[in-house]
């Protein structure tokens, strides 16, 4: 099994993110901006109907480091909320910007009940400055290895153009597509097989 992740959204990409999801029958998980689902609802309610899962990327997309507890508490339940304004689901995992928490705020989600997720596949979509979508594509799949979360981003048009590639490279290598919370399960069972 592998997890396709998708940061950043919803954006303008969104739609054809979720288009390509349905064609390829590939479920996903999507790391959402809190304040930026209010502008578009139609994509988290879409990506739930697909059976993607809809996870927590801080209400205003920052980096948990340096935040008081109050500040952390407001940025994951914040975007947690709005979420399940908007879709009826409540997110389970949390992943800051830049992947960038500190012991606190790990600390902070926990006492929440949720959970604190990076990836350890990075298709290198955003920090590549000569970056196109055929090495997007060959990062994600050339990396991915079993209980692979790799890292995208839906923001950037050439990962939209490579996603076709990439989910078509991973089953080819034999690789089951499925969401985190089909993977890790809840953060609490997460924690228990560790």
């Amino acid at each position: 099994m592998v997890a396709l992740t998708l940061d950043d959204g919803p954006s303008t990409e969104s739609e054809s993110v979720l288009d390509i999801l349905q064609q390829e029958r590939a479920p996903a998980t999507f790391f959402y901006v809190g304040d930026r689902v209010p502008f578009n609802p139609w994509a988290a309610r879409r990506a739930v109907a697909l059976g993607c899962d809809v996870e927590d990327h801080t209400l205003t997309h920052v980096e948990l480091v340096g935040l008081n507890a109050d500040a952390v508490v407001r940025q994951v339940l914040g975007a947690r909320e709005i979420i399940y304004r908007y879709t009826g689901t409540l997110p389970m995992w949390v992943r800051p910007r830049a992947g960038r928490a500190d012991t606190l705020a790990g600390d902070v989600i926990g006492d929440l009940g949720m959970g604190l997720v990076l990836w350890d596949t990075d298709s290198a979509d955003t920090i590549d400055p000569g970056r196109t979508a055929e090495g997007i594509a060959r990062n994600a799949i050339s990396r991915a290895h079993p209980g692979s979360i790799i890292l995208l981003h839906e923001t950037n048009p050439l990962t939209v153009e490579a996603l076709p590639r990439i989910i078509e490279g991973l089953r080819a290598r034999g690789f089951r597509l499925v969401t985190l919370t089909k993977m890790l399960g809840s953060p609490a069972q997460a924690q228990a097989e560790q």
